[in-house]
């Protein structure tokens, strides 16, 4: 009657270790896999050409250049 008492708990409690070993193993893998996934991230971006700063519509020389005036010296001179 005893051993069959110890029987049960020693097959619950394996039970119990093997549900924790489980839960470890999968939340490592998670993390491993958003590691992975946020370096793949990281790795495209890399190798992507930056994009260029937008043009500023605002300033005069910007104005200047789109109708065709070169700026020179021998425009300042006049």
């Amino acid at each position: 009657m005893i051993y069959k008492q110890f029987k049960k708990i020693i097959k619950n409690l394996l039970k119990f270790v093997l549900q924790g070993i489980v839960a470890v193993v999968t939340i490592i893998l998670k993390v491993g896999i958003r590691l992975e996934y946020s370096m793949q991230n990281q790795i495209s971006l890399l190798g992507k050409e930056s994009p260029k700063a937008p043009i500023s519509r605002a300033s005069k020389h910007d104005l200047l250049n789109d109708v065709g005036y070169i700026h020179t010296d021998k425009h300042r001179e006049e």
